[in-house]
């Protein structure tokens, strides 16, 4: 199942071209050297970016819903990632206070060298956002073309402080 849960967006918000889909581990990566075998707990599903949809160049984005950080002090995003294969270009994390979209982090390349490697832990600070009641973060994908280059992600929490602190809802 390709389907992203309704209150995320996608954009291309289809299954034909370089998008993010969904990838559920019974399934396996779907591709060969590239991908993960499967999501971080073994026994869920992942997002995931399909190269063989692609041309260099390509952009798929993924966008959170509204998240209410309001009365967040110390506001932090963190995620899993697994970047197998050769043709990965570039991913980066985006931050939207509401006006403008800003770069917050980018993971460039290969980070893994086979689809059994393990998923990377990675923290974001959104302190600029800390006060902001409809922020929103995106996953910008760019694409080096087919067919090696799926980009994957998975286990995703926005947190009030350091270390897991308390859950910021989504509104």
């Amino acid at each position: 199942n390709s389907s992203v849960d309704q209150c995320w967006n996608r954009n291309p918000n289809n299954n034909t071209n370089y998008s993010w889909r969904v990838r559920t581990t019974s399934l396996g990566s779907g591709s060969s050297n590239t991908g993960p075998v499967s999501d971080k707990s073994g026994t869920g599903n992942y997002a995931y970016t399909e190269a063989s949809s692609g041309a260099s160049g390509n952009v798929a984005e993924l966008t959170s819903p509204i998240i209410d950080m309001s009365t967040a002090t110390a506001p932090e995003l963190t995620f899993a990632y697994h970047f197998y294969g050769t043709a990965i270009n570039i991913m980066y994390v985006e931050g939207y206070d509401g006006t403008t979209w800003a770069v917050l982090d980018s993971i460039v390349g290969g980070q893994q060298t086979s689809g059994t490697d393990p998923w990377v832990d990675t923290t974001v600070s959104l302190m600029g956002y800390a006060g902001t009641a409809n922020f929103q973060f995106r996953l910008r994908a760019i694409s080096q073309g087919c067919c090696a280059g799926d980009m994957a992600i998975d286990d995703f929490s926005v947190t009030d402080g350091p270390g897991g602190g308390s859950c910021v809802a989504p509104t």
